[in-house]
């Protein structure tokens, strides 16, 4: 009884997702991205302020060239390195809509932090056409469907955490939509640009979650919650 019972609270929510998924299309339709990055720089002159200003512009710049590599194909962010790097990256503070500290340590004379960024991408896209690099904005690198199974679901709770993060927190994801769910198992669809393989990698390193990733065949994946 209190299995059917879940179930039907797990059927009724994802009903509710299912009504909304279309509002949440992903990063590209809110015009932002979210990423996490590190960055560490050497303290001079035991001067720990100063090389955590500069640990701090370093993530800005590490964020920005993230959130543009999901724009153009890594040729072209090889080819126009100079460009970018002098209209974009060395003023990455302008397309930045807000971040957040997640930890900072010194270790050996080095100043390493790690911060959560929200980098505009309508700002980033605008840059680039002003550069003259617009058409090859538009051959941008595009998104695949990618299956995902999420086996070893505990609640709801588990699930909906892990849907928002990989929309918010996985470098490459355009959007994610749910497709089906049973007692402890749950099936999703992931727009993300690039292999399942680099996807599946992405996702081992989630600190967040205890879970385990594997691949399943061409373009699909299992999540497996292990606690």
């Amino acid at each position: 009884m209190k299995q059917l019972a879940f179930y039907i609270f797990f059927l009724l929510l994802l009903l509710g997702s299912f009504r909304t998924a279309n509002a949440a299309a992903g990063d590209d339709a809110r015009g932002e991205l979210v990423v996490e990055v590190e960055s560490s720089v050497l303290i001079i002159n035991q001067d720990a302020a100063q090389a955590r200003r500069e640990a701090v512009r370093g993530a800005l710049q590490r964020a920005v060239e993230q959130a543009t590599g999901t724009l153009l194909s890594p040729e072209t962010m090889a080819a126009q390195s100079k460009i970018l790097k002098e209209s974009l990256f060395l003023k990455a503070d302008q397309y930045i809509q807000n971040y957040r500290v997640m930890g900072e340590h010194v270790s050996s004379n080095v100043y390493t932090l790690v911060m959560r960024v929200t980098v505009a991408l309508e700002g980033v896209k605008s840059e680039l056409v002003a550069v003259g690099l617009g058409k090859e904005l538009e051959r941008g690198v595009t998104s695949a469907p990618v299956a995902v199974v999420v086996s070893g679901i505990k609640s709801y709770e588990d699930y909906r955490r892990f849907k928002e993060f990989i929309k918010a927190g996985i470098k490459g994801v355009d959007a994610v939509r749910p497709r089906s769910i049973a007692w402890r198992v749950a099936t999703m669809e992931v727009d993300f640009r690039g292999e399942a393989a680099v996807f599946a990698a992405a996702l081992s390193r989630v600190k967040q979650f205890p879970i385990r990733t594997s691949l399943l065949a061409d373009n699909s994946l299992e999540v497996i919650f292990i606690k």
